[in-house]
């Protein structure tokens, strides 16, 4: 594990590597792993460890962890060099034939206002959620849930974030999460709006054939689809839940970006690119 380091140095003693990992009380923190540098590079920049461990010899479980990087001084004190989060993950092969992915962050907001001179502090905890499209199955997997969805499902977007919870004198608890996601169905030419609360289908739109990607405005009115197929474009009213246009795009269309201003579409397929200006 290569970390980058301000002025490293080897004068007095090789970095040192502390690892720190977050228990369930705000801004806590608790030392999970601490090592030494194997190398440091010729120009002082990087320092180089063997990946970091837990306390016990184990392996560090999966999740966010904050390091801190430390110079040795002449006096054997711990100098600052470095600071930086990392994250640990792990593989679920528990579903079968995965395909598209998003992910959504759902985050815990505690607010506390019994601290001295009625300051109010907020804490937000982020929980990153995929969301998983099962192409043999036509289900889409989240947060526990299998949703029926169309035949081959493909891309998928979460959307509409809502933020809820209550408060008080003494403060409160709450949470932003997104209610919907869109999913297109390549296998029965359609796209499926779910309701991710309730774990329910909303709708179903057709579309053209064997719609591929995905793409949201940044206001989250409208969605576009690529129809691979059917070599166009559908727009798609996240209000109504309708197809409101379609748009020629040429190739076989397989890839969707637009610009945050929602004016440009760009479009990729099979040996081209192309631009559609949604102004």
């Amino acid at each position: 594990m290569t970390i980058p380091g301000t002025a490293l140095s080897t004068q007095h003693g090789m970095p040192q590597l502390y690892v720190y990992a977050y228990n369930s009380l705000p801004n806590h923190a608790v030392l999970a792993s601490q090592s030494t540098a194997a190398t440091v590079s010729p120009d002082a920049t990087t320092a180089t460890f063997t990946f970091p461990q837990a306390i016990n010899g184990g392996a560090l479980s999966d999740g966010v962890y904050g390091y801190g990087l430390w110079n040795v001084n002449s006096s054997g004190a711990l100098e600052m060099a470095g600071m930086n989060f990392f994250s640990i993950g792990k593989n679920d092969s528990s579903h079968v034939a995965p395909f598209g992915v998003d992910v959504a962050d759902y985050t815990t907001i505690v607010v506390n206002c019994g601290n001295p001179g009625g300051q109010c502090i907020t804490t937000n905890t982020i929980a990153p959620l995929p969301l998983v499209t099962l192409r043999s199955s036509s289900q889409l997997f989240y947060n526990g849930l299998t949703i029926a969805v169309g035949a081959q499902p493909a891309a998928v977007k979460a959307y509409h974030y809502v933020t809820t919870g209550s408060g008080g004198r003494g403060g409160g608890r709450g949470a932003k999460y997104p209610t919907n996601a869109i999913v297109t169905n390549y296998g029965s030419n359609t796209v499926s709006i779910v309701d991710l609360v309730h774990g329910s289908l909303v709708q179903t739109i057709s579309v053209g054939t064997e719609p591929t990607a995905i793409v949201l405005k940044s206001d989250e009115t409208k969605a576009y689809v690529a129809n691979f197929g059917s070599a166009n474009i559908s727009e798609i009213d996240l209000t109504s839940n309708t197809q409101t246009r379609i748009m020629a795009a040429g190739g076989q269309p397989a890839a969707l970006s637009m610009d945050a201003s929602g004016t440009a579409l760009w479009v990729g397929g099979i040996n081209f690119i192309s631009k559609l200006d949604q102004s």
